[in-house]
């Protein structure tokens, strides 16, 4: 596909890392069910894939860059390509699929973690509407202010990717050595990621359809991959101020 601009917004290629299934969530699995953690992963990354929706737009592509073939399925049913992990780390991983985006033609990167059931697609236009100059990284930190939720890197810029503990710093110190700073959004939806049975709770008591979209996808990864995903149907929730 031939990239186009819409409304001046550089054509972007959102990255999504992603673990094999059985690797994802360790902290949590420590207190909840293998069958729910697998679930919560999958509904996850149904919610950010679903926001990317790169089948409705000519103007962003979408990948996601390793897991399993349950990742992939998904990955490809919502329209997104998916690439195995080629490299040692995660960083590395991503590096390399930011260099075959550039490649590509692609004018910026986006990258988004699976694991914020809360995003939309206008936090998607936010970020990329606030890099559009391609003069700057833009950056979303975790609500915690430790942890990296978004990053968009315009193409050109050698700046070294960090994520992992304590990202957001890492990415800003990143920044500086390349002669630029991040420009950092605070967007309330997208700085939650769930990472505890505490955010667990909160996630199934407060965004109304998330519990029975986690059993729906508990109930298919027992049919088998080869059945058709199912349909997601939650309605977002005001996020509490103790949340922003």
């Amino acid at each position: 596909m031939t990239p186009q601009r819409r409304n001046g917004l550089p054509y972007t290629r959102v990255i999504v890392p992603m673990k094999p299934l059985p690797e994802a969530k360790t902290r949590l699995r420590k207190h909840l069910p293998p069958a729910i953690c697998d679930a919560l992963v999958l509904f996850m990354l149904e919610r950010v894939l679903n926001a990317v929706e790169p089948r409705s737009q000519r103007w962003w592509s979408c990948v996601v860059v390793g897991g399993d073939e349950t990742v992939r399925r998904i990955a490809e049913v919502s329209g997104s390509d998916w690439v195995p992990e080629h490299a040692s780390g995660l960083n590395e991983a991503l590096r390399l699929a930011m260099q075959d985006a550039y490649a590509d033609g692609v004018e910026a990167v986006l990258y988004l973690p699976g694991d914020v059931p809360l995003i939309q697609s206008r936090y998607v236009l936010d970020i990329v509407y606030a890099g559009r100059m391609l003069t700057r990284p833009v950056g979303v930190p975790a609500a915690d202010g430790r942890g990296t939720n978004a990053l968009f890197i315009p193409a050109g810029m050698q700046m070294e990717l960090h994520f992992g503990e304590n990202s957001y710093a890492k990415h800003r110190k990143a920044a500086k050595r390349i002669g630029t700073r991040i420009r950092t959004l605070k967007l309330p939806g997208l700085m939650m990621d769930i990472d505890t049975e505490a955010q667990y709770q909160w996630l199934r008591l407060n965004v109304q359809g998330a519990a029975g979209m986690i059993l729906n996808w508990q109930e298919w990864l027992h049919m088998g991959i080869d059945a058709p995903p199912p349909v997601e149907s939650v309605m977002f929730p005001s996020i509490p101020e103790q949340e922003r």
